[in-house]
This record gives structure tokens, sequence and C-alpha cells, in this order.
């Protein structure tokens, strides 16, 4: 399966262009394809529904679609007709009859006529948890809030801004915190408190500025303000991790007392355990046998003894049912809401995983896998199987299968990738042959992508990722430069001087030399070649080269067209040299779309390893692109644990 049409589907599944379809609007579910690059639609039966004709397109929601034609985004209904004719760089579902869209760049909220609810200035909307509110940012990055006719809440001034909990949102500006409701109001002025955390049960946990010398500087507030209780530190404390408050109590940590405040070591002190308290910050119950409790959910919580056993337990404590040798959630890191979703929950025993309801009823017996695997995880009433391949797989860290619980149907892992679309009758697949495709709950293929071996040009809505790698070998004098991130591009002698114009280092697109990108699109040559004789050097992110290409926008702008990933480990970071008369040689790819321009490569680079960084351009060359490729990045996947990239 190609890389770029693998990408293509699991970003627009990320994006939420991909997402549930209406039961009640949509009288058939239809599914997006690809066949020779066109997108098309079939049904959970694997009927052709919608001939492929899209560049893009996604799932259906509220009656319409988001595809691309061209290079522009535009709506259909159902039987494929447009609705809202393509004029838009990315468009986004319909919620409640309204869409996210963009043009130049820049975001706009449209109706189903496909006419914009209003101007503005903003360079992001983008929609909250609460129904008419959208969280906007102008261009000095200042966030703020408006209503979805445009109508100004709180004018953009915050350096930063949460999510609502309880109609309060957390604000921050100038390094100090604060509080607003949803009418713009002042709740928490700026400053009052160091740290605000969301609000949970009516209640918001506050770091209190300058407290005396062991007085307690933590405590929980109400929604107005008002401090509920403190925080005893020599008693208790919270478990963070557990978002505080679910179902009006907590979990807790208790550090038991000493006996007559004796000092001893470290292997005599007694452990930490567990305990729940009330929105009064009082002790409900406790028990020197439970090492941690998770948040509580539909009345129920699990609790893990000091033999690492689970049981479940009801608000009083008491324990209902025992004993799981596993759970389906990590007790460190688990959101009260996915607890007992829809009244269930995956437990393992020592007859294997099974489903219990809130009363610790199995409705699903213990049942074996029959093969290996790591861990698992959920969604809904299927249990993933995650098997570690990362030994054998340099590219994957994990392969999946699931379990079906409501008909005891199990797929062995077998997929790099598994998305189970909401409300929907098939699941997305990535085989471990790196084909996609859809299948039923029962394993079997409804569709599988055709494998297309026709060279193309490359038609994207989006910044394409760094790809110029390049190697120089290791010198002595320029220890631990060079050679990193595992590149064979090595830098080449040229034999023909005679090609180079004197004295000159430069970087030049040859667009009559011919190549394959990526195995799959046509391409050109780009070289970056020295003749100063002088050693060039370059900063570098595991042999990428900050080398991108460029286009002229509408208004005759240079704007990159594609961008260097940011990595978080300083280990990416290195320099990489050119010496006089050697070059690298690149592929860089032949794009298609509906704006036809300039195009041009730009360069950093040093004259000396601790010098400034300078810029160099390319020669120009004509070449076509869609308007998304000036703004838009593409959702990153990770491909493990050992990836520093997050773009």
């Amino acid at each position: 399966m190609k890389k770029k049409q693998i990408l293509c589907i699991l970003a627009l599944l990320c994006l939420g262009l991909i997402t549930s379809q209406n039961k009640l609007n949509v009288s058939k579910k239809l599914y997006p394809i690809i066949e020779n690059g066109l997108w098309g639609y079939i049904d959970s039966s694997g009927k052709q529904i919608i001939k492929p004709k899209f560049k893009s397109a996604s799932l259906f929601e509220e009656n319409l679609a988001a595809v691309r034609l061209n290079g522009s985004y535009g709506y259909i209904d159902v039987t494929g007709a447009f609705k809202i004719h393509p004029k838009f760089d990315m468009a986004h579902k319909f919620q409640n009859g309204i869409a996210l869209v963009y043009i130049d760049g820049k975001p706009f909220l449209i109706n189903k006529k496909g006419d914009k609810l209003f101007d503005h200035n903003y360079s992001e909307i983008k929609k909250s948890s609460e129904e008419n509110i959208y969280f906007v940012r102008n261009k000095k990055g200042k966030f703020g809030l408006i209503t979805k006719s445009g109508k100004k809440i709180i004018s953009p001034k915050f350096t930063r801004i949460g999510s609502f909990s309880n109609e309060r949102l957390i604000v921050h500006k100038n390094k100090k915190t604060g509080v607003i409701d949803t009418n713009g109001k002042w709740i928490i002025p700026l400053g009052k408190y160091d740290k605000i955390y969301p609000f949970k049960s009516g209640l918001a946990l506050v770091t209190i500025p300058d407290v005396k010398e062991n007085e307690d500087d933590q405590a929980f507030i109400d929604v107005n303000d008002k401090i509920q209780f403190k925080i005893p530190f020599d008693n208790w404390r919270l478990e963070y991790d557990y978002e505080f408050f679910n179902d009006d109590v907590a979990s807790i940590k208790i550090t038991p007392s000493q006996a007559n405040n004796l000092i001893i070591s470290n292997s005599e002190k007694l452990p930490d355990y567990a305990g729940v308290i009330n929105t009064k910050g009082e002790i409900l119950f406790s028990s020197k046998d439970f090492k941690e409790i998770t948040p509580f959910s539909n009345d129920v919580a699990f609790v893990e003894n000091f033999k690492n056993k689970y049981s479940l337990i009801n608000v009083k404590g008491e324990i209902i049912s025992s004993e799981f040798t596993d759970l389906v959630h990590d007790t460190y890191d688990i959101k009260p809401e996915k607890l007992f979703e829809n009244g269930i929950d995956f437990v393992e025993t020592k007859d294997g995983w099974g489903v219990i309801n809130t009363k610790g009823e199995f409705i699903k017996q213990p049942r074996e896998f029959d093969f290996d695997y790591s861990h698992v995880s959920r969604s809904g009433r299927f249990l993933i199987l995650h098997q570690d391949i990362s030994i054998e797989n340099n590219s994957y860290s994990y392969q999946y299968g699931f379990w079906d619980s409501q008909n005891d149907i199990v797929i062995e892992p077998q997929f790099f990738r598994l998305e189970f679309l909401q409300n929907n009758d098939l699941v997305y697949v990535l085989n471990n042959k790196e084909e996609v495709g859809y299948i039923d709950y029962k394993g079997n293929y409804i569709w599988k992508h055709k494998e297309n071996k026709e060279i193309k040009k490359l038609n994207i809505d989006y910044m394409n990722r760094g790809y110029f790698y390049a190697s120089s070998p290791y010198k002595k004098e320029l220890a631990g430069y060079g050679g990193w991130g595992g590149s064979n591009n090595n830098f080449q002698k040229n034999n023909d001087v005679t090609k180079l114009e004197n004295e000159k280092f430069e970087v030049y697109v040859d667009s009559e030399i011919k190549d394959i990108y990526k195995k799959e699109y046509n391409g050109i040559k780009l070289f970056v070649r020295n003749n100063s004789k002088d050693t060039i050097f370059f900063d570098a992110q595991d042999s990428r080269l900050d080398l991108k290409i460029q286009a002229k926008d509408k208004k005759g702008k240079w704007r990159d067209i594609e961008y260097s990933p940011n990595s978080w480990c300083g280990n990416s970071y290195h320099s990489l040299f050119l010496p006089f008369n050697h070059f690298w040689e690149f592929t860089i790819p032949v794009y298609e779309g509906e704006f036809q321009t300039e195009l041009r490569a730009k360069l950093s680079y040093k004259k000396t390893l601790e010098g400034k960084e300078k810029s160099m351009y390319s020669n120009t060359f004509k070449g076509s692109i869609n308007p998304a490729q000036f703004w838009r990045k593409q959702t990153y996947y990770s491909k493990g644990l050992m990836d520093p990239y997050n773009d």
C-alpha cells in the first residue's frame, strides 16, 4: 500500500473529517474509498454508491460530506451532487448546521447554504464545549470568545485559554491565571491564585499565594470562588491524575502516622494507602489494604490492593466483586468518563478477559486468547489487543486485533492501525502489508484498496513534511558532527567542474532531469553544490537539511509549501558539512494543483561551524499547487516511543 495514500486516510480520520454519520438524517451510511488516486463512496455492503472522482473526501455528517474536486473543497449530498460548490481551501464537518472552513488560510463559519455567518480578522476559530461559544485567536496570538454569530463575548487578550467545565473557563494573561463564565464575567480575577485547575463536581483546586510557613497552600473552591476546604498535606494528598472529583467524590492517598514520631528508615515506613473524600473534604472511607482507587463512575470504582489484585467497590467502600488480575484501564491515568462506558467494563481474571456490569456481575464470561499480546485497550464493546512488534519492525511498534465481546468474535492482531468509526458498521484498517481497507466486525474485508502503479504528479492539500536527508562523514576536528540520523545520501565529488560556476555555492533545480519521488510520483532533481573553495556548514535535524520548496501566492509573495518538523529530543540536532567541489543530489516532487505559479527552493546554511545562519534561494521554475499547501499541516503519527516528533 502506498504510504502517501495511507497518510491521507489517517489524516482525515484524526482531523475529524471522517466521523460518525447521523443515523437520523442519513438513510444509508456511506464510506469514502480511494481508487486510482480518486475518492468515491461505498455502502456497508461494499457496493459503490458514488463513483470515485474526488481528490479528497470525508464521511457524511448531517447529510453532507466535505470533498475536494480539484484544489478546493465543497459539500455533496448522499447522491454525490454538490450542495455547496467548491470554494474552500479546507472544509470540516457540519455540527448543528454550522461548519468551519478556510479561505486563503483564514477560518470562517458557514451555514448549509455555504454563506459566511460573519466576517472578521481572527487567525483561528475553534468550537468550545458550550453550544453557542467559539474560541478565537487574533494575529498577535491572543485568545478570546465569540458567539456563533460573531458577537464578541470577550475580546482576544489572553495568552492561553482552557476548556469550559461547570460553565467556567480558566484563562491566562501575563503569567497570571483567572476564571470567567460563559458571559465573559470575571469569577476569579487574574493573579488571585497561583494555579487553578478545571472545575469538576462544582469544585476546582487552587494554589493560594503567600501562605505562612507550615500552612496548607492548596484548597478547593466552588464555582463562586468560595473556599470549601484546604488540603491537609500532613494527613492526605489528592490523586491528581484522577481529575480530582467525579460522582462528587475524589480518591486520595493517606500517609500513615508513625508511632511516637520515631525516626525510622525508609524500609520500615508504612506505605501510603488509599481512601475517598466527599466535596466537603471529609474522608468517607479508607483502608490500609487499598493501594490505589480509580475515579468513581456510576457510583462504583476499582480498587487495587498491595498484592496487585483488583476489586469493585461502591461509594461506601464495600467490595462488591473480586478478584480481578487486571483492568483494561491504567489506574494512574484513567479518564472517569471511560470507566463503565455504556454501563460495562472489561476485567481480567485467572480465566481470561470478561465483561462486567456496575454490579460486578459477568455479562460475558472470561475467555482466554490463544495468541500472544502485550496489553489491551477499549473501544465501546471491543477489546483491542496490542501485540508488540517493535523489535522486528522498524516502522511500527504494535499491530492490533480485537475481541467483539457482544458476538464473541476474536480477530487476531494483524493490523498496524484500527479505527472503530462511531455509530458505523465497519472498521477502518491498515494491514501488515500496508494496505488500507474496511472490514466488518467478523474480520471480513468489505473493501480493500487496489494499488495503483501509475506514476503521477503529487496533488495534496497540505504542506509537505521535510524530506531533504543528507550525510557527511565523521571528521576528527568536527567530533560529534556529521553522520547522524541514518541517511545514506552522502555528498558526491563533482568530476566535471565546468558544470559549476566558479567560486559559487548554490542550490539548483533542474526540471529537465526526470526522476521518481517516493516510488510513486513524478519528480525532478535538486542539487546543493559547492564550488566556493570553502567548506559550507548546515544545522541538521536527524540528517534533515533545513531546505524547503516555496511558491508565490496570489499576491506574488513567496511562502513555504513545505516545512521542517520540530523534535523535542536534543539528540536530533547536529551539523553537516559540504566541502569544495562536492554536491548533494535530491529528488523533489512535481506538484499538481489548481493554482499556476512559480516555485523555488530555500536553504539555510553557515559559512563557519559557529557562524550565523543565512538563507539561499534556488532558480525559479513553473508549477502548480493547491491553496491549502501554503498553510495547512497534516496530523502527524508517531512511529513509536523513540519517535521524538510531534508535527
